[in-house]
């Protein structure tokens, strides 16, 4: 277990912790994993499967319906506050105007959002009071990919929207001087009592500070790399000492097969296996409930499989010099401590890595370089992958000498004894003569044999 432990293990960068005022995974759940666990409230949107192919990891919406409900707090209530709303989502419905996170209903004289607009460019808005001021642009979104959208909303000076931390629309909102705050939750999917959105959303980010190019570029960097494997976990349910369900509390994601299932406890003879979809866990099923278990019963549940990847990095960058140098995502399979390269605009910076069983687990800056104006590529070595030597045989030719004249068929056999035709009857011209043949089995045994 510690071994999957570290592989998973990802260290967040503080530009993307500073100022976080909720954090919405989705990795199962519509739980926050920020500070204050602003958990929201699921109406209608399911599980579906994030941008790195894992199941369970992200909402997917229904355009009419579905949406999340994070509640009507103090937190998204920003004020006169700086803030930014940052998530991923994968379209796949026209989307126009329809909104992806946002604090706002009809006839409120406050609040914002950010989506989609008419033509599925980026679109955010802030009114404080009305009129709205609000700006879209960049390309159009209905592509079926999955992107990264920020709004970042400094009250004194402007409103930037960015696409791919690309930054590609922005306003003044300095004249919106009044307090944003109103009475309405904080919703994912939709805003106000309609403007429902269509498609995957994952990773939602509030922050109470307005993040710069930087700090977004870094973020889409740092949430760019995926995060490894993650063990599966869930909690068994006891009813008069027997075994009877299970709740799953992580949906885990790698998983190529299903894993282990083992009922730790006081009690003996019950047994459990594991469904898996997409790569995670979304069930188990209680194949014999034996007898005798009390409330410490726990699941011993396998990790998924282990493969070795290369590691992943992004570099902070302050003042033109490299300041910090944070892993986002460990990698697996390393013997040794790989090269670290850091390639950008500016010059001169270098890193060490360090490895734990197979896994970089920590970077350090070595020398800061200068002269950089954004965060530079992290070009990790990957780790030795064991050489494997495969051979395959397309073609078999045979040669024999023959008559002239006489007729003869190529055979083959599995056993020496029952011989089958591999090609058609023909006629010797020469007294050597060579045939090839598609070897679509292996160990067989060829001869050319003179029939009447």
């Amino acid at each position: 277990m510690l071994l999957a432990a570290l592989s998973s293990m990802a260290q967040t960068p503080e530009f993307a912790s500073r100022g976080l005022v909720a954090f919405y995974p989705f990795d199962g759940d519509a739980r926050d994993a920020g500070p204050s666990g602003y958990d929201a409230v699921v109406h209608g949107a399911h599980l579906g499967i994030d941008r790195f192919g894992f199941g369970n990891s992200a909402y997917s919406f229904n355009g009419t319906s579905d949406f999340l409900d994070a509640g009507n707090l103090d937190a998204f209530n920003f004020g006169t506050g700086d803030f930014t709303l940052s998530a991923w989502f994968q379209s796949s419905g026209p989307n126009h105007n329809s909104y992806i996170v946002g604090k706002w209903a009809d006839g409120l004289p406050s609040g914002y959002g950010l989506g989609l607009a008419s033509s599925a460019q980026i679109y955010g808005f802030i009114v404080a009071p009305p009129p709205f001021v609000e700006t879209f642009g960049g390309p159009s979104t209905s592509d079926g990919k999955w992107h990264h959208l920020v709004a970042s909303y400094t009250r004194a000076g402007s409103l930037v929207l960015y696409l791919d931390g690309v930054s590609w629309s922005i306003v003044s909102i300095a004249a919106k001087s009044g307090s944003i705050s109103n009475t309405v939750p904080l919703t994912i999917g939709k805003l106000g009592a309609g403007l429902f959105y269509q498609g995957l959303i994952d990773d939602v980010r509030v922050y109470n500070r307005a993040l710069d190019s930087g700090d977004v570029l870094g973020l889409y960097q740092f949430e760019s790399a995926p995060r490894g494997t993650h063990p599966a976990a869930a909690t068994p349910q006891i009813i008069n000492t027997f075994v009877v369900g299970a709740t799953v509390t992580a949906a885990g994601s790698g998983y190529t097969n299903a894993p282990t299932v083992r009922v730790i406890g006081s009690g003996t003879g019950a047994t459990a296996v594991a469904q898996i979809k997409y790569g995670s866990l979304v069930g188990i099923t209680i194949v014999a409930p034996g007898a005798g278990y009390g409330p410490d019963t726990t699941f011993s549940i396998d990790p998924p499989p282990q493969t070795p990847r290369r590691a992943r990095a992004i570099v902070e960058v302050t003042n033109g010099f490299a300041a910090n140098i944070v892993v986002t995502d460990g990698g697996f399979g390393y013997t040794s401590a790989p090269s670290v390269s850091i390639v950008g605009d500016g010059s001169g910076a270098t890193a060490t890595a360090t490895v734990t069983d197979g896994v970089v687990v920590g970077l350090a800056i070595t020398t800061p370089g200068s002269g950089y104006t954004t965060p530079p590529t992290v070009a990790i070595g990957s780790p030795v992958l064991a050489s494997r030597l495969s051979i395959g045989v397309s073609k078999v030719r045979v040669s024999q000498s023959l008559v002239i004249g006489q007729r003869y068929v190529l055979e083959s056999s599995d056993d020496l004894s029952t011989w089958t035709p591999a090609g058609a009857v023909f006629v010797a011209y020469d007294p050597v003569t060579s045939l090839e043949v598609d070897a679509t089995q292996s160990a067989r045994q060829y001869r050319i044999r003179a029939i009447p």
